[in-house]
């Protein structure tokens, strides 16, 4: 229940952090084990801490709420690297029926692209950014000001388009 009197000063904010930034780093290490991405998480967590710091130190738990700006801040890379590792997988490794042979083709990262890039411009972007930059449709909803609905058909037309594309690259070869 310390409470920090005075103005703000960056020397505060500084002393502050310092006091509690190896165990910050402790914590983002436990969850997140590659350490440019700690470094950055660090960065964020003090960002917020600078920006915020007027109305932390008001508080009668500061270190408290430091720590929980780190574990969202954590949860929300670990949230990130989910979702864009499981899109990837599941996006760009196709196998297909080649032929009765069954051997099989994988489409690798270029070819999916190429076949975006067959595709309409309104139609390619929103399937690039629902499928492999983990938009939801209700944010791609919101960026485009077009309803969930009309985007849900576009990404499922899209989709379509792409396997279609797909099956006549692979009839052709």
């Amino acid at each position: 229940m310390a409470y920090i009197q005075g103005p703000v000063r960056n020397q505060d904010i500084l002393k502050f952090w310092n006091r509690h930034r190896y165990q910050i780093y402790k914590l983002c290490s436990h969850r997140i084990h590659d350490e440019s991405s700690i470094q950055d998480l660090l960065q964020n967590v003090y960002i917020r801490l600078h920006t915020h710091f007027e109305d932390v130190r008001k508080l009668e738990n500061p270190e408290g709420w430091l720590i929980r700006v780190a574990e969202n801040i954590c949860y929300d890379e670990i949230r990130y690297r989910k979702r864009t590792q499981n899109v990837c997988e599941k996006y760009f490794h196709y196998e297909t029926r080649r032929n009765s042979a069954n051997l099989k083709q994988t489409f690798d990262e270029q070819d999916v692209n190429s076949l975006l890039d067959k595709l309409s411009p309104s139609l390619g972007t929103l399937v690039d950014l629902h499928y492999l930059k983990g938009f939801s449709v209700g944010e791609l909803s919101e960026m485009t000001g077009i309803k969930r609905s009309t985007v849900s058909k576009r990404i499922v037309v899209s989709v379509g388009k792409l396997r279609q594309n797909m099956m006549e690259l692979v009839k052709k070869s």
